[in-house]
């Protein structure tokens, strides 16, 4: 059998799959397995007339040919076997690869199954081709992300001359697989004169992936401690002051939802809305001017790990 042939895989798989594949064979004792020697760090791609001459030369009844080939995230195996003799397939089967965690499993499986009347991908179905999904999520460990966020909010107090405001957010997630777990700060810096409402928080959220896929939506629930400055115009006439303000601080609840692309990726994005929810009011120096500000919240966010 010559050294795996390549497509798109980093070159150290080739040796090393190649020689964990001769160890389960071997320990078979139904078939030896016999690798070529190496003259470098990579083997060069065999011809199917190359790999039966050396077939040939050390006597060997069956020859093996296998490939490994990057599939969006995942790898794929293939392996045949032909008789030397007149070249006729004997056996051949794909598995895929989710995650390098995988790898020796498959290639038992390969082991197990080779030159039989079974097929490796009928003992490990859920490494098989056909139960193979592009969008299907493949996370082995749990990540931590850091991620930045564009962010854009609108309270419905009837407060202030502009009720929308932009923003920005910093975030630390940890992706534990079934749940999403951040740290997320949120700074929107308004603008006094024009009325523009002011907010920062800093809160804790779960997140839950509605399916396991790697782009999928989800809901959750924050809780925060934020604080708000409305600005609106002076009720009473013919006073110094133009503006007044309406400050409040304290706990609030966000109810969240949105939209989760490359899950498994080293860089992720997600689309969030948030119902912001205060658990206090907005207060003036009128006792009676108090408003608890509700509102709502998007935020753009991208997310990366090495």
């Amino acid at each position: 059998m010559p050294y795996f042939q390549l497509e798109k895989i980093y070159w150290e798989y080739q040796i090393s799959a190649a020689k964990t594949f001769k160890t389960f064979l071997d320990s078979n004792k139904r078939y030896t397995l016999v690798l070529p020697q190496l003259n470098g760090s990579t083997y060069p791609n065999e011809t199917f007339t190359q790999t039966i001459a050396n077939a040939n030369s050390v006597g060997a009844i069956y020859f093996i040919k296998g490939k490994l080939t990057a599939l969006n995230d995942v790898m794929q195996i293939s392996m045949s076997m032909y008789n030397t003799s007149d070249s006729s397939n004997v056996w051949s089967d794909t598995l895929v690869v989710r995650t390098t965690y995988d790898l020796d499993s498959i290639l038992l499986l390969f082991a197990d199954n080779i030159g039989t009347d079974k097929k490796a991908s009928e003992d490990g179905k859920i490494y098989s081709l056909a139960n193979y999904s592009q969008q299907e999520l493949v996370k082995y460990d749990p990540t931590m992300d850091l991620g930045f966020s564009i962010s854009g909010g609108y309270t419905i107090a009837d407060r202030g001359n502009h009720k929308v405001s932009p923003g920005i957010g910093f975030l630390i997630s940890y992706d534990s697989k079934p749940l999403i777990f951040d740290f997320q700060v949120d700074y929107f810096p308004g603008n006094y004169h024009k009325g523009v409402f002011l907010l920062a928080d800093m809160r804790v959220s779960g997140l839950y992936p509605l399916k396991t896929s790697k782009t999928t939506p989800f809901i959750g629930g924050s809780i925060a401690f934020s604080g708000v400055r409305l600005t609106y115009p002076n009720p009473i006439p013919g006073t110094f002051f133009t503006e007044q303000r309406a400050d409040g601080m304290g706990l609030a609840i966000f109810v969240n939802g949105g939209y989760l692309i490359n899950r498994n990726s080293n860089y992720n994005f997600r689309l969030v809305g948030s119902l912001f929810c205060p658990l206090f009011q907005t207060s003036t120096f009128h006792p009676l001017e108090t408003r608890i500000p509700f509102g709502f919240m998007i935020n753009a966010v991208i997310l990366g790990h090495k």
